[in-house]
């Protein structure tokens, strides 16, 4: 999903209010989370390295019947590491998105309202529609770094980088193979009664 994600994403680049918002990955041409307790930690920004997920992940089901989704504990919980969790667990889950073709997920995981989550669904739906998919998921997160947080919300960038993947047609053949690259997202969470969601998104 590096420059894949990044390539994909100029290709079907969205705009949001004044500013380009974006989007992510695809192809280049080359919950019911429940709260936790009250949030703690720093409300101005912070930076750390990623964590690793939590490996006690608890599968939730979407109000609207959208998905049932694997949230790792740490993602669901209502505090600033919880937020870097999630954001992390929602960029993996993006990266799959583009083996799967599946978009449920990725529905659950976002508010209706976020432009960028939105533009990336239609993004694998369009893969799915013309029978490609990645071999593999392309990017690995190296940093995520909180930039400022509130009671409610978050905002936290997720970094990472992009490996060569190979794109699979239908019949099994290589179509074509992504390019390697890194690429940083600028990332908005909201707190909500089913958990952390993404509110917007954003390529820099």
């Amino acid at each position: 999903m590096g420059r894949v994600l990044a390539s994909h994403a100029r290709a079907t680049i969205v705009t949001v209010s004044a500013a380009a918002a974006v989007l992510l990955s695809g192809c280049s041409d080359g919950a019911g989370a429940q709260p936790g307790p009250s949030r703690g930690g720093p409300t101005s920004s912070a930076t750390s390295s990623a964590s690793a997920a939590s490996s006690s992940p608890t599968t939730t089901a979407s109000p609207t019947g959208t998905a049932s989704v694997a949230v790792p504990a740490a993602a669901r919980a209502h505090t600033d590491e919880g937020a870097k969790a999630f954001a992390k667990f929602y960029y993996q889950t993006a990266a799959t998105s583009y083996v799967t073709l599946q978009t449920a997920p990725l529905l659950f995981l976002s508010l209706p309202s976020c432009v960028g989550c939105g533009a990336m669904v239609r993004a694998v739906e369009k893969q799915r529609e013309v029978g490609e998919h990645l071999e593999a998921a392309s990017l690995t997160i190296k940093l995520v770094e909180l930039r400022s947080s509130a009671k409610e919300r978050a905002e936290i960038d997720v970094a990472g980088s992009e490996k060569p993947v190979r794109v699979i047609d239908q019949r099994g053949g290589v179509v074509r193979t992504t390019n390697a690259g890194v690429v940083t997202f600028r990332t908005q969470l909201t707190w909500t009664p089913e958990g952390w969601r993404v509110s917007t998104m954003t390529l820099v």
